[in-house]
């Protein structure tokens, strides 16, 4: 960018780096500049999910249902984190892309798109059979699970933090420690993290990762509770919810839940 402030993807990459520490702001100013120096589909889609991640919802569909059909992932967007309403040729381009598309990559993230579609719909059963096709493609494009190679990942880790522990942070005169919690999505590392922070002299600073899979849920779970507390009545309608679909150390998970059996 000192040698053309105006180079879009350096812009659009700069971006991502500030989306991915959380600097939201930063990463749509950078987005907005890469968008005006290239008009394109790339560009939309990632100035809408900054939109997205800042709450403003019109303007993430605004930019996102431009890039339809032309950029995959703004149908898995609008389907996980809005309302839209999908035409029957929208479906109908899902469904093809997922059964005929030579690129698998391409095919995966149309049948996570498809099966959310359905599930809004409530046609649960063609949702889950989309849904374990689309997580079979998924796993063959990173691979099976290796466990030597998980062993020598969590080796690392522990090489990591046992040298972070010696470091002294001489600048700040601090002698603070992390403390990293890992394990498999579902297995109760939010809890963990929670019960240590309740320790005065611990601060929790959070998952590492952006917004997941469950954040819609969780939105529309906290909407729900917040109506019935100040005495309004409401009700979580949803019978099926898809909690999580994602690869942990080349690990497919794939968790679904009926709240009514709860």
């Amino acid at each position: 960018l000192q040698y053309n402030p105006k180079h879009s993807t350096s812009l659009r990459l700069l971006g991502d780096i500030y989306n991915r520490v959380n600097n939201i702001q930063e990463a749509l100013r950078f987005h907005e500049q890469s968008l005006k120096s290239e008009l394109s589909h790339k560009n939309l889609y990632k100035l809408g999910m900054d939109y997205f991640y800042l709450g403003n919802k019109d303007k993430a569909m605004d930019c996102l249902r431009v890039t339809l059909p032309y950029h995959m992932e703004s149908f898995y967007a609008l389907a996980t984190y809005s309302d839209y309403e999908f035409s029957k040729l929208d479906l109908d381009f899902l469904a093809k892309t997922f059964m005929e598309d030579k690129d698998a990559n391409q095919r995966a993230v149309a049948g996570f798109s498809l099966a959310k579609i359905l599930k809004k719909k409530k046609e649960y059963e063609k949702s889950f059979e989309v849904l374990v096709k689309a997580n079979e493609l998924r796993s063959m494009l990173i691979g099976p699970f290796d466990q030597e190679s998980f062993l020598k990942n969590i080796k690392k880790i522990e090489e990591c933090y046992l040298i972070l522990k010696k470091l002294k942070l001489d600048f700040m005169l601090s002698d603070l420690n992390p403390i990293f919690i890992l394990g498999s999505p579902r297995s109760g590392t939010t809890i963990i993290e929670q019960i240590i922070s309740n320790h005065p002299d611990i601060y929790g600073a959070g998952d590492v990762s952006g917004v997941a899979p469950i954040w819609p849920v969780a939105v529309k779970e906290g909407i729900t509770a917040t109506n019935n507390m100040t005495g309004e009545d409401c009700e979580m309608n949803d019978l099926f919810t898809s909690k999580a679909t994602m690869n942990f150390f080349n690990t497919p998970i794939l968790s679904l839940g009926d709240p009514t059996k709860a």
